[in-house]
C-alpha cells in the first residue's frame, strides 16, 4: 500500500477544487472526514481559514455555533457567503436558516491569547475583505455572525472587527458587533468600510469604543464614485469615543450614508461631537447623509448629527432630538437640504429651514418623556403616508424596504415618524345634537369615518358657500378651519404632520382661546331660535370675540349688511329647509292673534317667543 499517496489524498481533500461554487460546513474543530461536506464531516475553522483564498468565488460556508478565533489576519479576495448560528447538534446537511438572534451564536473573537481581556496581542481585524471590484461580481454576504474583542493599539486605518476595502458588494444581515476597542486613534473598531458598497440589515452595534474617529463605525473612500453604506433596521447604541468626531459613526469620505429604519441612541463622547459626524461635500466627495424612518436621540456629548461646510442632508419621517445642553443638529453650512414629516429640535447655527410638515423645536423629554428611547412608544402625530414618503425619496436612491419599521412591523399606509411603529397622537372632534360643529387644528389629521368637513370659500348675500371636500378618511391639511357634520358625539381623529392648508376659506381658528382676527366682522356657529342654524355675530355688531380652543369662526372682510350667514347641507339641504320652514310658519302675538310682517313687539312662532324690532 502506498502510504504517501493516501496521505497526499487526505490533505488534498480539505482544499477545495477550483471551478464551481460549493457549500461547506464549518465547526471550531473538525469532525469525521473533515472535508466540509456535512456537519458530520465538518472542516475545522483553522483549516478553512488558512486556505480561504483557495475556495471559489461564490462558495458558501455554514458555521455551527461556537467561538472562532483566527490565528492571524488574512485578507480575503473572493466573494463568499458566511452563514452562522447553526445548532452544533445538527447532523447531515441541514442548513435551514436559524432564527436570529441565534441561541447558539457563531462568534468571531479577537481574543487571540484567550485571557478574556483586551491586550496588545489580540487581533485588530477578524474578517478582512478586499475583492478589488466595483460591481457585485464578487459578492460578500455575512449572516448571523457576531464580532467581538477586536482590539487595536496601532495608529492604522487597517483595523475593525469587520474591515472591507474596495468591495463592490457587501451584505451583512442579522450580525452583532460588540466589545470592540481601539485604544489609539483611528476608530471604527466594529466596522470600517473603505471605498466599498455595503448593506447592513437587522444588525446591532453596541458597546464599542474608540479614542476618536467613530465609536463603532468609520467610513472612508479614495474615489468620488465609491463609498456607499446603507444601514437598514439597525440598532446603534452605547458606543463611545473618548475624544471626538462621531460617537457612533464617522463619515470621512464617500458617496453617502443611509440610515433607514434605524435607532441611534445612548452613544457618548468625551469631547463635544455629534453621534453621527460627517464632513461636508467638496469637489470630490458628495458625502450625502440620508435619514429616513429613523430615530436619532438621547446621544450624549454633543449634537445628534454634526456636519461641516457644504453639507448634503436629507431627512424624512424621522425623530432627531437632543437634550437641553446641545442642539440636535450642528451644521456649519448646507449645499443641499431636504426635510419633511419629521419631529426635530433646533440646529445650533440656525442653518436648516424646516417646512410646515415638520414639528420643530422639540427636546428629548418633549417626545419621550422619561422613557428609554430604544424601547419607547412616544405619543406623536402620524408622519408621512407611504405615498408621500415614496414620492419624496424617489430621487434619493433608497435601497431598503420602507414599508416596515426597525422590528419588521408593517408601517401600513401611514406611520408615525421614527424607527418604530406606534399609535398616533389623537384629538377629539365634538359634534352636538344639531349634527354640526366647527373645528380647527394647527396640525393635520385624518378625518374620522363618521364625519365630514367643509371649507367656506365665499358668501353671496346671507348665503355661505360650503365645499365639503374633506370626506371620511381624507387627510385634512394643517391649520384647517372647518365646518363639520356628522352624528352627534365625540369623534376621535388621528393627528398627522401635514402641509398647511392652501384652501380658499373664510373660516379661521385657533388651538387656544383667542380673540378673533383677520376680518372686519366675526360670526360663530349657532342654532338661533329665530333664524335656525347658521353663523351669527359672536359679539355685538360683529366685533371681535374670544374664540374657543380648536373652534372655527367666520371672518368677513367686506361691508356686508348680513347679520348672519346660512349654509346648505351637502346631501339633504336640511339647514335651508329648516330655515325656510321656520320662516313660513304662522306668527302670533301674546293674545293669540296672527300678525303681519309689519308687527313690532313680542311674537310667538312654533311655540317660541322672540322680539320683533
Amino acid at each position: 500500500m502506498d502510504f504517501k499517496k493516501i496521505t497526499l489524498s487526505l490533505a488534498l481533500s480539505t482544499i477545495p477544487f477550483m471551478g464551481f461554487s460549493a457549500e461547506y460546513y464549518v465547526r471550531p474543530a473538525a469532525t469525521g472526514s473533515a472535508d466540509g461536506s456535512s456537519w458530520d464531516n465538518a472542516i475545522a475553522f483553522a483549516t478553512m481559514y488558512e486556505n480561504i483564498n483557495n475556495y471559489n468565488n461564490g462558495d458558501t460556508f455554514y458555521f455551527s455555533g461556537g467561538v472562532y478565533t483566527p490565528a492571524k489576519v488574512i485578507g480575503i479576495t473572493n466573494g463568499y457567503t458566511f452563514i452562522g448560528g447553526f445548532d452544533p447538534a445538527l447532523t447531515g446537511t441541514n442548513h435551514d436558516t436559524p432564527i436570529y438572534p441565534s441561541s447558539t451564536p457563531t462568534v468571531f473573537s479577537g481574543d487571540l491569547d484567550g485571557d478574556g481581556a483586551m491586550s496588545p496581542g489580540d487581533l485588530n481585524r477578524l474578517l478582512a475583505f478586499n475583492t478589488a471590484t466595483k460591481d457585485d461580481s464578487k459578492k460578500v454576504i455575512l449572516k448571523g455572525v457576531e464580532f467581538t474583542k477586536a482590539y487595536s493599539t496601532q495608529s492604522t486605518t487597517t483595523e475593525g472587527a469587520l474591515w472591507i476595502r474596495n468591495c463592490g458588494y457587501v451584505e451583512v444581515d442579522n450580525c452583532r458587533f460588540y466589545g470592540n476597542v481601539d485604544d489609539k486613534y483611528y476608530g471604527g473598531m466594529a466596522f470600517t468600510g473603505e471605498y466599498s458598497t455595503a448593506y447592513f440589515n437587522d444588525c446591532e452595534f453596541t458597546n464599542n469604543r474608540a479614542v476618536s474617529r467613530g465609536g463603532a463605525i468609520r467610513l472612508s473612500s479614495n474615489s468620488g464614485t465609491k463609498g456607499l453604506t446603507v444601514f437598514n433596521r439597525c440598532l446603534i447604541t452605547n458606543n463611545k469615543v473618548d475624544k471626538n468626531v462621531g460617537s457612533a459613526i464617522l463619515v470621512q469620505q464617500g458617496i453617502g450614508l443611509y440610515l433607514i429604519n434605524c435607532m441611534v441612541t445612548g452613544n457618548k463622547s468625551g469631547e463635544e461631537t455629534g453621534a453621527i459626524y460627517s464632513n461636508g461635500s467638496d469637489a470630490t466627495y458628495s458625502r450625502n447623509v440620508y435619514i429616513v424612518n429613523s430615530t436619532i436621540a438621547g446621544n450624549e456629548g454633543g449634537a445628534q448629527v454634526q456636519m461641516t461646510d457644504n453639507a448634503n442632508l436629507y431627512v424624512a419621517n424621522s425623530i432627531v432630538v437632543g437634550n437641553d445642553t446641545h442642539a440636535p443638529f450642528n451644521i456649519t453650512s448646507t449645499k443641499d437640504f431636504t426635510g419633511k414629516y419629521n419631529i426635530v429640535g433646533n440646529d445650533a447655527n440656525n442653518i436648516l429651514s424646516w417646512d410646515e410638515t415638520n414639528m420643530t423645536g422639540k427636546g428629548l423629554s418633549d417626545v419621550f418623556g422619561s422613557q428609554d428611547v430604544a424601547s419607547a412608544s412616544p405619543t406623536i402625530p402620524y408622519g408621512a403616508t407611504a405615498g408621500e414618503l415614496s414620492e419624496m425619496v424617489s430621487s434619493w436612491g433608497i435601497a431598503a424596504d420602507l414599508t416596515v419599521d426597525k422590528d419588521g412591523v408593517a408601517r401600513g399606509s401611514v406611520s408615525v415618524p421614527g424607527a418604530k411603529v406606534g399609535e398616533p397622537q389623537t384629538t377629539t372632534i365634538d359634534v352636538t345634537d344639531i349634527k354640526y360643529a366647527t373645528y380647527y387644528n394647527s396640525l393635520g389629521y385624518i378625518m374620522p369615518e363618521s364625519i365630514k368637513g367643509a371649507v367656506a370659500p365665499s358668501t353671496s348675500g346671507d348665503r355661505l358657500t360650503t365645499d365639503w371636500k374633506y370626506q371620511p378618511g381624507n387627510i385634512v391639511p394643517a391649520a384647517s378651519a372647518l365646518l363639520v357634520s356628522g352624528e352627534a358625539g365625540s369623534h376621535q381623529a388621528s393627528l398627522k404632520l401635514a402641509e398647511n392648508s392652501k384652501d380658499e376659506n373664510l373660516l379661521k381658528g385657533s388651538d387656544i382661546p383667542q380673540l378673533t382676527s383677520g376680518g372686519s366682522k366675526y360670526f360663530k356657529l349657532a342654532n338661533d331660535a329665530e333664524g335656525g342654524l347658521g353663523f351669527y355675530y359672536g359679539a355685538a355688531d360683529g366685533t371681535a370675540f374670544t374664540n374657543g380652543a380648536h373652534k372655527a369662526y367666520l371672518a368677513i372682510l367686506s361691508e356686508s349688511p348680513a347679520k348672519a350667514f346660512f349654509f346648505t347641507s351637502e346631501t339633504t339641504g336640511i339647514n335651508q329647509l329648516a330655515k325656510d320652514a321656520e320662516a313660513a310658519a304662522p306668527t302670533y302675538n301674546l293674545t293669540g292673534q296672527r300678525i303681519s310682517k309689519s308687527y313690532k313687539g313680542i311674537a310667538i312662532r312654533n311655540g317660541k317667543k322672540y322680539m320683533v324690532k
